[in-house]
C-alpha cells in the first residue's frame, strides 16, 4: 500500500469512525500531506519502505526549518497514529515511529510578581479600610 492511500484511510477513520473534531482533522491532513510530500520527494511511496531513520530525517528537516518543538511533537504523534493503523491492519510488521521520542519541550518559567507591584497592592489596600489588613495578611503569607 502506498503512503497516500494509507493517509487517506487514516483521515477517513479519525473523521468518520473516531469522530475527531473538524479542526483536528484539518490539522492532521496538513501534517500528513507534509509527510507524504517529503516521502514522495525522497521516492518513498510504499509504506513498507519507510523506516525509523527516515521518519527521524523528516523530523530533523522540520527542526532545521525552525519549526516549534510542540509542532514537531504533534506531527510525530500523527505519524505514529498513521503507522499504528498500518500495523493494526497488518500492512507492516512493526510501527517505525513507535520508539521515536518526542523532542524536549522548552519549559517557560512562570511570571513572578515584583516587589514594587506588591508594595503598590499594599498602598491600594490602604484605601479600603475594612479589607486592608486582610489583603496585607494574605499577601504576606503568599509573598512574605
Amino acid at each position: 500500500m502506498n503512503i497516500k492511500e494509507l493517509s487517506s484511510n487514516y483521515i477517513d477513520r479519525i473523521e468518520n469512525i473516531m469522530r475527531y473534531s473538524p479542526h483536528t482533522v484539518k490539522s492532521y491532513k496538513t501534517d500528513l500531506n507534509q509527510f507524504t510530500d517529503f516521502c514522495a520527494g525522497n521516492k518513498r511511496t510504499e509504506v513498507t519502505t519507510i523506516s525509523e531513520k527516515f521518519i527521524k530525517s523528516f523530523l530533523m528537516k522540520l527542526s532545521e526549518d525552525n519549526l516549534d518543538k510542540r509542532s514537531i511533537a504533534r506531527k510525530l504523534a500523527v505519524i505514529r497514529g498513521l503507522f499504528n493503523l498500518a500495523f493494526k491492519d497488518e500492512i507492516i510488521k512493526s510501527n517505525p515511529a513507535a520508539l521515536i521520542k518526542n523532542p524536549k519541550s522548552v519549559k517557560k518559567l512562570p511570571d513572578i510578581t515584583s516587589t514594587s507591584e506588591i508594595m503598590e497592592t499594599f498602598r491600594e489596600a490602604d484605601k479600603f479600610d475594612e479589607d486592608a489588613e486582610q489583603v496585607k495578611v494574605i499577601f504576606e503569607l503568599l509573598y512574605g
